[in-house]
């Protein structure tokens, strides 16, 4: 196998061609202006829109071919400036033709709809118009102060993103070595299998936190003043509104999210306390519940092992799909170790995927996620026009999570040994742990964070209080908390980046449960599932979901979700005692 690197020609075949686009792309809008001061008719509405979904594809190419220098060489200054030339960019053109969404509103729905019937081909554009109409009382009532206010909160995330980056933690002993601890390498000892490195790595890094808390707290609270502040240029009562609004998602899907993770605290805690008998620790505390149970036997998977298990592992959702996934293998996912990459992040956009690959477990199962998103995107940019290309978040994670379930799936059936049984079997367990609980958690810790932001200025007192008190409901009375547990909430880049991102990985999990069990059962076809692929947000995301067979408005059905984590426990049990 050779090794896994970018080949960007799909996007621009040399960087002359990118600086090239710059130019067109203003042209465009330029160009676009002439609608302005037009006779508005059925014909001169969809000249437009073919211009502008036109001229939004070639900007989307320049921001993502500008961005991917950055991660491939991240201490560059040159892919810095591109990557802030680029984003800054975008943002203008944005701003230059939002008059056309306004204008569209402004004709009126009625209209609209006659022209649709009148010329049948615009049509294509029904779910635009319908999200347009949806939300004409949500247009920003001032384009410039929101654009302001979002250039400072990318300021501010770049602040966040710097401080991350320079953190210093006192170093620690590891077999007899002293130990930098660092960003990159801070995992890998907070998960180590020696409890006393763990221990040490866990107060060392959550102490240097601590330090800086004042400083995390005062980002946080002008990032979260700003949204506050845009939610409400664009007639929402609340973030959380301005963020469901565009997808259209019920704020029922968060409150059934909620109640039903409570409701399944104790599933949780039985867990936890299961890993801790098995790895016979007594008195546990907050840096035990991430250590793996390997047994000690560290796994390693070289890059021809993991391309054959992922292989196997996605022989239920069929041939199209191992089609696409070794078209995308080639070229479409940059994995190779390099120094001078961005070395805490894993990511895709557009049909190309980023990681670094080490041979672990994690490696492999972020290798088979990943390709779930670009398979995911690949099918619907076969499919659906450029703007309904994209999957949202919210079933996007649908696509990858279950890669996930298939790969852990087959890797517990063909284990041969007790230990390796446990390992997967655990490793299924701990992504419920921290993709469904965990970040279940982060969303409640958000919520409040927005309600303190809305009324109040954040403090390091209310910050630290609030997340302490979530930890202990989540976790239990059987575990003990350090006084530094508290600060981890500064490592959650999430919480800096976006708003509302967390319960996404929660819902996704779930959903992603109830689609691999369908697809075993016979219950979901494949047919059904790469209809589903292939559809990228060509409708809202509650109506995709109805075509695989959920309605998670419905919260028996979020409960069903966690059947596999059910089974999953009570196999472990039986493992294990």
């Amino acid at each position: 196998m050779k090794e896994l690197v970018w080949n960007l020609k799909d996007i621009f075949q040399d960087d002359h061609e990118f600086e090239e686009s710059f130019e067109i792309v203003k042209q465009k809008v330029t160009h676009l202006k002439q609608y302005q001061e037009s006779n508005w008719s059925a014909t001169a509405l969809w000249k437009l829109l073919e211009e502008y979904w036109d001229m939004k594809e070639k900007c989307n190419r320049i921001l993502i071919y500008g961005s991917f220098g950055y991660y491939k060489d991240v201490q560059n200054p040159s892919m810095i400036e591109q990557k802030r030339r680029v984003e800054e960019f975008s943002s203008q053109i944005d701003c230059e033709t939002d008059w056309i969404p306004k204008q569209i509103v402004k004709i009126g729905q009625d209209v609209i709809t006659d022209w649709m019937l009148q010329l049948p081909k615009l049509e294509k554009y029904h779910l635009y118009f319908d999200n347009l109409f949806r939300m004409k009382n949500h247009l920003v009532k001032d384009p410039k102060t929101e654009h302001e206010n979002q250039n400072r909160i990318n300021q501010k995330i770049t602040e966040y993103t710097n401080l991350i980056h320079h953190m210093e933690f006192p170093n620690i002993q590891v077999e007899g070595k002293e130990i930098t601890l660092n960003t990159s390498n801070m995992n890998k000892y907070l998960n180590s299998r020696n409890r006393d490195v763990r221990k040490n790595a866990f107060l060392s890094i959550n102490s240097s936190y601590h330090e800086k808390c004042q400083q995390y707290v005062e980002i946080m609270n002008e990032i979260y003043k700003k949204r506050i502040e845009n939610a409400h240029l664009g007639n929402n009562t609340t973030v959380l509104e301005s963020v469901l609004m565009k997808e259209k998602i019920d704020a029922t899907v968060i409150e059934n999210l909620i109640q039903t993770i409570q409701k399944s605290l104790p599933l949780l805690q039985k867990y936890m306390s299961l890993k801790m008998q098995y790895l016979e620790i007594e008195d546990p505390h907050l840096y035990d519940v991430g250590v793996p149970l390997d047994n000690k036997n560290q796994h390693k998977y070289s890059l021809e092992d993991a391309i054959s298990m992922i292989r196997q592992a996605l022989k239920p959702v069929g041939k199209e799909y191992l089609q696409i996934v070794d078209r995308l293998l080639d070229g479409h996912i940059d994995a190779t170790l390099d120094p001078k990459k961005h070395q805490s992040i894993t990511f895709s956009w557009n049909s190309y995927s980023f990681l670094n690959y080490k041979e672990s477990y994690v490696d492999v199962k972020n290798l088979i996620h990943e390709l779930g998103h670009i398979v995911n995107y690949e099918l619907s940019h076969q499919n659906q026009p450029y703007l309904y290309e994209d999957s949202t978040i919210f079933v996007g994670e649908i696509a990858s999570i279950s890669n996930e379930i298939f790969l852990n799936r087959y890797l517990y059936q063909n284990a041969k040994m007790k230990g390796e049984k446990i390992f997967y079997l655990s490793k299924e367990i701990e992504n419920y742990v921290t993709s469904v609980f965990r970040q279940t958690m982060y969303t409640e810790f958000e919520m409040e964070l927005y309600k303190m932001a809305t009324t109040d200025s954040l403090t390091t007192t209310k910050v630290i209080t609030l997340y302490s008190q979530l930890q202990q409901k989540y976790y239990g009375k059987d575990i003990s908390y350090d006084e530094v547990a508290k600060y981890e909430w500064m490592r959650l880049g999430h919480l800096f980046r976006w708003s509302y991102y967390p319960y996404k990985y929660a819902t996704g999990l779930m959903m992603a449960g109830i689609l691999v069990n369908g697809i075993l059962t016979g219950t979901i076809s494949i047919k059904q599932y790469i209809h589903f692929l292939s559809s990228g947000s060509s409708k809202y995301s509650l109506d995709l979901l109805k075509d695989l067979n959920m309605d998670i408005l419905d919260i028996s059905v979020m409960e069903k979700g966690l059947q596999i984590l059910k089974d999953d426990v009570e196999e472990f049990e039986k493992l294990v005692k």
